[in-house]
């Protein structure tokens, strides 16, 4: 991909998702003058970007959603509902034209017809005409403008139609990014007048000078219609301040500039660097791990030699600790890119179903490892999808239950410890428990009996069975339960869970908990039927202590009460293929099937370990229950269990 275009595609979405906050900031709040501002500047920033690539529909878009935003800024015009709407698609057209570029690296073929409907709803067909403000209006902001048309009186005095002032401040390293501000002006048309000036009130003296540093400012005067000076800075809009000007009038008209950008420095890493620098603190832990056994070994032969080891140990693993909080930071991103997307497509679902339904996500500013925020796009778009399709009733559906017009749909995301916790809630039809019992006794998955003695909690996870589904009709947008499964999956292979609750008539809530990080895992070492294991600490409630008299057997199982509820019990070694060890305390790693607690029987608790954990390949990648391998300081091998996958 073309280093232009890939970099265009990164800060166009960032700009995407900064204008869509602004925009339902907006829409909530018309009056809020600071994301107003913001809103405006990012549309800018945005219309000079797609400038640089044949994509003028997108910037005919963005250039008139640009001149209503700067309308409201000077109080010309109100955002009313329809106007937001408009904005809102003309983002959305945008967007997906982004996604276009990166697929084929060009719009599709009916991307004009497309922005004329959308400029309709925009409410504002053509480009904007120079929108003249009033005499006594105060603008301290273009103190610039009159100063240099003092210094260019001739030129404006003798102009006989309105001209086009612009004041261009070059970076000072403009030269390392290829700019050259020379070409830049000689390629504005029809100039009337042109000075070059010192950026501050002289020029350095000559042994101070660096030749690879602008000390330059431009500014002067062109009778070309604003928005042809414009197009001629569109590659540096956040360096020139530009405006029109009337020679009968004496003021400045409006303002296109982005002398009020925001500037931000950033230093883009490729992925692949810092997945490696990742791979090479995992292998530092090991190494670590490693001193422990030496240390114990070395502590019977000379105990102050092995006493200075581990105050060696101590200092490197305080070392690793800093360099595995700083890791994990470089790794950390935003939510927000990698979720922006969803409000579109659920403007884009709900308009092909037919149906009214509000969306609202609310994300904070909480970052996530940047392979929890790659994977999670997917399984909530599926959620999504059948909430829209098969939680949220029909508009005379509503009507009859007594219930708004308008659905609602709530996406909410929370740290909740060393976890993250993902809410998407509905208020649609719910799901029958009842009906998710019938449908699985139909389709063979369970008998009668078992279907009756299920909780309404316990029925409602075979959703996540292949293939289970309660949909009459498989849609072309999803059916309630189909490819559930692929979701579960999904969030599995994030070493996180899933759960889902609902109410008949009142709506679903899916329930997704993730790690907030994925460089390491902690694990607790077990023993089972004397080997070792590993068990991610996130997947463990609790771990108990109880006489084996506590255990009582029911059906073909046996269970166990705690803390005032009955659990059932398995035995981890019979799960494994091996045979439980008989003593008279039973040791209890606690964990949660389908929303349930499940207590499972281990001979032994050992150390507690961070490593990481390497997902299985080859033939482990068969064995069901297994999550992945660790790597342990001696050189063993560590296999880590799925427990709710064995469960």
């Amino acid at each position: 991909m073309d280093d232009l275009l890939e970099q265009f595609l990164i800060e166009g979405r960032e700009l995407v998702a900064q204008a869509s906050r602004d925009f339902s900031s907006l829409a909530t709040n018309p009056g809020d003058s600071t994301a107003l501002d913001s809103a405006f500047r990012a549309i800018h920033t945005l219309k000079g970007s797609v400038a640089i690539f044949d994509m003028a529909p997108a910037e005919r878009l963005l250039h008139a959603a640009e001149d209503v935003l700067d309308r409201a800024r000077k109080g010309t015009v109100k955002l009313a509902p329809s106007t937001m709407e408009g904005l809102v698609a003309s983002l959305d057209k945008v967007d997906r034209w982004i996604d276009d570029m990166e697929e084929s690296g060009r719009l599709p073929p009916g991307a004009g017809n497309e922005a004329d409907q959308t400029l309709a709803a925009i409410g504002n067909g053509s480009p904007p005409a120079s929108v003249s403000m009033d005499a006594d209006e105060p603008d301290t902001a273009d103190d610039w403008l009159w100063a240099m048309l003092d210094r260019h009186a001739d030129a404006f005095e003798g102009a006989t139609s309105p001209l086009t002032a612009f004041r261009y401040a070059p970076d000072l390293d403009c030269f390392f990014r290829g700019d050259d501000p020379l070409a830049i002006v000689s390629a504005i048309p029809d100039l009337a007048s042109l000075t070059m000036r010192p950026a501050h009130d002289a020029w350095p003296d000559m042994s101070d000078l660096d030749p690879f540093t602008c000390y330059s400012i431009f500014e002067g005067l062109s009778s070309a219609p604003i928005d042809t000076v414009t197009a001629a800075f569109r590659l540096v809009p956040d360096q020139v301040l530009i405006r029109s000007v009337d020679a009968k009038q004496s003021t400045p008209a409006r303002s296109t500039g982005g002398g009020d950008a925001h500037i931000a420095t950033h230093m883009r890493v490729d992925t692949a660097r810092v997945d490696a620098l990742a791979d090479g603190l995992g292998e530092l832990i090991v190494a670590i791990n490693a001193i422990t056994p030496v240390a114990d070994g070395l502590g019977r032969s000379d105990p102050t030699l092995a006493a200075s080891l581990r105050k060696a140990q101590a200092n490197l693993e305080r070392v690793a600790a800093q360099l595995h909080r700083s890791v994990n930071a470089v790794r950390s991103v935003s939510l927000e890119p990698a979720l922006r997307r969803l409000p579109r497509l659920a403007r884009e679902i709900a308009e092909t179903l037919g149906k009214r339904v509000g969306f609202t996500m609310s994300l904070g500013s909480l970052e996530v490892d940047k392979q929890i925020a790659d994977g999670l796009f997917e399984p909530i778009l599926h959620l999504l999808r059948n909430a829209l399709d098969h939680g949220i009733e029909s508009a005379e559906g509503r009507a009859a239950a007594g219930k708004p017009i308008e659905g609602e749909i709530r996406l909410a995301v929370r740290r909740d410890g060393d976890s993250i916790l993902v809410t998407l809630r509905d208020d649609g039809a719910g799901i029958d428990p009842e009906r998710i019992r019938m449908r699985a006794v139909e389709r063979g998955l369970i008998d009668q009996q078992e279907a009756d003695q299920l909780s309404d909690g316990s029925a409602l996870q075979l959703i996540f069975i292949p293939g289970f589904s309660t949909a009459q009709l498989v849609t072309e947008v999803s059916g309630r339960g189909v490819g559930m499964d692929a979701v579960q999956d999904a969030i599995a292979r994030l070493r996180g869970s899933i759960e889902v609750t609902s109410a008949v008539g009142e709506g679903t809530t899916f329930r997704l908990r993730l790690p907030i990080n994925s460089l390491t895992t902690r694990l607790l070492v077990v023993e089972i039927a004397g080997e070792r294991y590993g068990v991610a600490l996130d997947q463990i409630v609790e771990t108990v202590r109880i006489d084996k008299e506590a255990l009582v057997p029911i059906g073909l199982g046996r269970a166990c009460v705690l803390r005032g509820r009955t659990i059932p019990v398995l035995s981890l070694a019979q799960l494994l293929g091996g045979t439980e060890q008989d003593a008279p305390v039973v040791k209890l790693v606690v964990t949660q099937s389908g929303g349930e607690p499940v207590g499972m029987t281990v001979d032994g608790f050992a150390e507690r370990i961070d490593t990481v954990v390497r997902p299985t390949r080859g033939v482990l990648a068969t064995l069901p229950g297994v999550m992945g391998s660790a790597l342990l300081g001696d050189g063993d091998v560590l296999l880590v269990l799925d427990l709710p996958e064995l469960a």
